[in-house]
């Protein structure tokens, strides 16, 4: 992934500023690359004056210019941070684009797209690229809310976390990953508690504990109609806030504490079930 990263002011070090890297097309253009050599052999063996017609995957050497695909190299290029190679590609456009007119050399081209390929190979010694599962790959580039989109309107400041959680998830950044959903449930758990009333800071304006918000809730839920289903129902939630605060949110603020992907993709499936059911209550 690029070293480029572009933090925002007060925002937390993310896996977000990781440049995304699609690695099969990034092959395909070495090999047309790589390939241009024979093409330009062709080129040179075609009588003077017999139309050339010859096309590359994403190259056609019969139009005036080359398509979009290396517009598109060049922005991925630019955005990896190598800068360098970017210019050397621009160079071979250039010329791929005036193919065909006065003054134009093959042995030229030639030369460009060695240039291009010696640059990127430096280019490309420093940076590293980290695959991701096919099975993971919507929880890195999250096409929609990973919690659904209710849990992503009613708990607005928990939405970084949750997105960060599934990212560390897709990487294998176990304890990670369980850190941002105790961090998620936290906002949650705050949400909820204040739509009954609970005191969720203290006098100083700071945020309380889990626990304490927690157990501040159930004086209130005591003052709820006596066995009615509201109160039945913010008893329970009461009680799995109390038992979650406790098995993993104070233990992953242990810093021995660690979590294997299993674990973590268990805490991550019941996170995203809890807070669905929390939803409901705001």
């Amino acid at each position: 992934m690029s070293a480029l990263w572009k933090r925002e002011p007060g925002r937390l070090w993310s896996l977000w500023d990781m440049i995304k890297f699609d690695a099969g097309r990034f092959h395909q253009l070495l090999k047309w690359l790589s390939n241009l050599e024979g093409v330009l052999g062709y080129i040179r063996g075609q009588q003077h004056g017999v139309p050339v017609r010859i096309t590359m995957p994403g190259w056609n050497f019969n139009e005036k210019s080359p398509n979009d695909d290396l517009d598109q190299y060049i922005r991925e290029l630019n955005e990896l941070g190598l800068t360098s190679s970017r210019v050397a590609l621009e160079r071979v456009k250039d010329c791929l684009t005036s193919f065909g007119k006065p003054g134009w050399k093959q042995d030229r081209l030639e030369e460009l797209a060695k240039d291009f390929l010696g640059r990127l190979y430096d280019d490309l010694a420093e940076p590293r690229f980290l695959a991701i599962e096919a099975g993971k790959r919507a929880l890195y580039e999250q096409p929609e809310p990973i919690f659904g989109q209710v849990v992503f309107e009613k708990f607005p400041p928990a939405r970084e976390d949750i997105e960060e959680a599934g990212k560390c998830v897709a990487l294998n950044r176990n304890t990670a990953a369980v850190f941002h959903l105790m961090r998620a449930l936290e906002c949650a758990v705050q949400i909820v508690a204040d739509k009954i009333g609970a005191t969720i800071k203290d006098q100083h304006g700071r945020g309380l504990g889990w626990g304490v918000i927690a157990e501040n809730m159930k004086p209130l839920i005591d003052a709820m109609p006596k066995g009615s289903a509201e109160q039945l129902n913010w008893y329970r939630i009461q009680s799995d806030l109390a038992v979650v605060n406790r098995a993993w949110r104070v233990p992953t603020n242990h810093p021995k504490e660690t979590y294997t992907s299993e674990q973590a993709n268990e805490v991550f499936d019941a996170t995203k079930t809890f807070m669905r059911e929390l939803s409901e209550l705001v």
